[in-house]
């Protein structure tokens, strides 16, 4: 379960080279940052959703195997319940 007031902020056009601990006290005026993650190098990535709660990376990787070469998979985690996913991920391929 969430926390009351908890909220999930996905903030896109960071530069390169932006780390989490910049990027949290960037954030840090709007209220305590508990964890930041950042999505690095998703040349042309795939976004899917509706995914088991209970899925894995290799889970994902596994069933979409068909679809090409998968080189990252890069689930998103329950902030709460850590061993769930948030029912989404990002995948990246090979490039063809």
């Amino acid at each position: 379960m969430r926390k009351k007031n908890a909220c999930e902020v996905l903030v896109g056009g960071l530069p390169r080279d932006a780390v989490e601990e910049d990027v949290a006290q960037a954030l840090v005026e709007a209220g305590d940052v508990e964890e930041v993650q950042l999505v690095r190098d998703l040349v042309e990535p795939r976004f899917n959703k509706g995914l088991p709660r209970d899925a894995v990376e290799e889970d994902v990787a596994q069933a979409l195997a068909e679809a090409g070469d998968v080189e990252e998979v890069q689930l998103v985690r329950d902030l709460v319940e850590p061993r769930f996913n948030k029912g989404f991920v990002f995948v990246r391929f090979a490039a063809a």
